[in-house]
């Protein structure tokens, strides 16, 4: 038996360049002489790679890693600020700096909060005010370049149809990173400098849970992308073959038991939804018969917590929106984060957006906050403590604090043209390719949760790539349709010439 190393070799550099994101992406908007080498170590990058294409795909790869705290922690400006530092290079041999861009509305609204960031982030870089800010910076540079390169064709992106199977690979980061901290906390240290994830210890105690019922957030990642890649080559699959039929609800059924494993009701929301948009793109006929089995898959795990055995705290967790008899401490603690989030909301409105409002604050929260002991001295302060450090579990509220209200309507401009592009995609799925229909699919199912209980701080790297993704992929499909409809017409022609 052959074994494909090239394939293998492929595989363990992406996964090694993710967790060098991982581990020096801090370092790069640091105090000491440490940006300087991370920096050199860019540029070699950028000029001693061998497969730029790759370069892409670990860059959205890397932006789809979040974490805790901070601008998320994929850190996939490190690739962006590599795919740039190299097309300069070679500006002379391709012709010129500034090309015919695909999509201009989308890079206008690309444009638009991306460069309320870098008026929050200038300051920092230039050695004014607090150093943390320079990531804004660092990322508005990163964000406006690469969706230039990339809408303006400047990328070799043949890779991307890889796309929806090294989706995976931020879910096994993120799942093993998480499955170490809870199974080992001796190697927390470690991996709170790679993976910067609150400290299970801190959620336990500040939300008064047992072990059993802490969510583990890599589990939902894996979930995530274990669903999408099956749905993506179902909605792509143009007739019925059994045996792929049956992998493919495997897959997305994996992926829905493991994002309930997690605890998070968002993440099993965004399958659900995933799996009626894929439906619902192959026919109607098929929606109706997921709908079908969806509801009697629901009413299997009702009856087996009730009538054989109880599900995990955590899946409790997920599912205690549904009927049913749920552990009382999974209720409470589900309901609670309605009320909660409402409470935030409300601070926020009442003390920080009259101030702000224009252009919000940018990244204003304090690294060095010690949440375990500001928190357990008073638990009064929770609501407070959550606001300084910017992380509302609100996607509007936390769009607001960062870009204000200018930047909040660029941003709801770009995702309202990216969800234009997505439902374009899927209405045409018969000249679409996976990869177009797994980012159509992700950036539909990514507004809702991201709009009710997200961050803008770990989310918008994801979406202005899929922003330019989708116009990229509507695009190429309009082509693919233009020429098959050409082709149709000279088949017709010669026929009635023939006739």
């Amino acid at each position: 038996m052959n074994i494909n190393f090239t394939s293998f070799i492929r595989g363990a550099v992406i996964a090694a360049a993710c967790i060098f994101a991982l581990a020096m992406g801090p370092l790069l908007t640091s105090d000491s002489m440490m940006p300087v080498f991370v920096l050199a170590g860019i540029v070699l990058l950028a000029i001693t790679s061998s497969f730029p294409s790759w370069l892409v795909i670990i860059c959205i790869v890397c932006s789809l890693l979040t974490g805790r705290t901070g601008l998320g922690v994929g850190y996939w400006e490190i690739f962006a600020l590599a795919l740039i530092i190299r097309w300069c290079l070679t500006v002379p041999f391709h012709g010129g700096l500034f090309g015919q861009i695909e999509g201009k509305w989308t890079f206008i609204c690309i444009t638009g909060f991306t460069v309320v960031l870098f008026f929050h982030g200038f300051p920092a870089l230039v050695g004014i005010g607090e150093s943390v800010g320079r990531r804004l910076a660092v990322l508005s540079i990163a964000s406006l370049g690469l969706s230039y390169l990339l809408l303006s064709g400047k990328l070799d992106l043949s890779k991307l149809p890889l796309l929806p199977w090294i989706g995976v690979v931020p879910g096994i980061i993120t799942a093993g990173f998480d499955l170490i901290n809870l199974a080992i906390p001796s190697a927390l240290p470690i991996t709170f400098f790679i993976y910067n994830d609150q400290n299970f210890e801190l959620m336990a105690a500040f939300q008064g849970a047992q072990l059993s019922m802490i969510r583990i957030a890599g589990l939902r990642e894996l979930g995530l992308g274990i669903a999408f890649l099956s749905l993506s080559y179902f909605a792509c699959q143009r007739a019925p073959h059994l045996r792929r039929l049956l992998t493919q609800a495997g897959g997305t059924l994996m992926g829905a038991l493991l994002a309930a494993l997690s605890g998070y009701r968002a993440y099993v929301a965004q399958i659900a939804l995933g799996t009626l948009i894929a439906a619902y793109a192959r026919s109607k006929a098929t929606f109706l018969l997921v709908c079908l089995c969806g509801l009697l898959g629901i009413g299997t795990l009702v009856f087996i917590h009730q009538q054989v055995a109880e599900l995990p705290l955590p899946m409790q967790r997920a599912l205690s929106w549904l009927p049913g008899d749920w552990d009382w401490r999974t209720k409470d603690d589900a309901d609670g984060g309605f009320a909660w989030r409402a409470q935030i909301r409300d601070y926020y409105f009442a003390r920080i957006f009259p101030e702000t409002w224009l252009l919000g604050r940018g990244l204003a929260y304090d690294e060095r906050i010690d949440a375990m002991q500001w928190m357990m001295n008073d638990p009064t302060l929770n609501i407070q403590y959550f606001v300084a450090i910017q992380n509302y579990h609100s996607g509007l509220v936390s769009t607001l604090d960062f870009v204000g209200v200018v930047g909040t309507l660029f941003f709801v401009a770009g995702c309202l043209r990216g969800i234009w592009n997505a439902f374009v995609i899927l209405r045409n799925r018969e000249n679409a390719r996976p990869w177009q229909l797994w980012i159509a699919i992700m950036f539909l199912t990514a507004n809702p949760p991201f709009w009710y209980t997200g961050f803008f701080d770990r989310i918008f790297p994801f979406f202005v790539i899929a922003m330019c993704l989708l116009e990229l992929a509507r695009r190429e499909q309009a082509t693919v349709s233009g020429r098959i409809e050409e082709e149709s017409e000279k088949v017709f022609d010669y026929e009635l010439e023939a006739t």
